[in-house]
């Protein structure tokens, strides 16, 4: 039986499924109340919330990399000058020792970029699933 978002981290919970790739920040407090066991980051380095458990990788699965990442978009063509502020503005916010901290405990890690790292990452990312899914066979609806 098919599971969606909403519905996928209960169904674990409760037995109707045997196996979920989840957030560390939705996941975190079933590990540590030993309700869910994690076997593996999905992510391609270790996480510093969970130290002890390898990646997906280094666990067998060769090459598998799925990390989970945020970014604050803003819509084309908002002045340069905003974007910088913006950017700058959020930098310091999650490099504070007691965001950093809070973001932690829910078993977030943070790091800030520049515009222009976000982008990077966004073509990459887009790129990457783009072949998962062409090599999976799967056609967009």
């Amino acid at each position: 039986m098919p599971f969606d978002e909403g519905t996928a981290l209960p169904a674990l919970l409760v037995g109707n499924a045997e196996l979920l790739f989840e957030s560390i920040a939705a996941a975190l407090p079933h590990i540590k109340s030993g309700r869910v066991r994690a076997l593996a980051v999905a992510g391609s380095k270790r996480s510093l919330v969970l130290r002890g458990l390898p990646t997906v990788a280094q666990a067998g699965i060769k090459g598998f990399a799925a990390d989970n990442w945020f970014g604050i978009l803003a819509p084309e063509g908002v002045d340069e000058s905003i974007v910088s502020r913006l950017n700058g503005d959020f930098a310091r916010a999650v490099s504070a020792v007691e965001v950093r901290e809070r973001l932690m405990s829910y078993g977030m890690e943070t790091r800030s970029s520049t515009p222009a790292e976000l982008a990077a990452i966004m073509r990459d990312e887009i790129a990457k699933w783009a072949r998962v899914i062409k090599s999976a066979g799967l056609k967009p609806d």
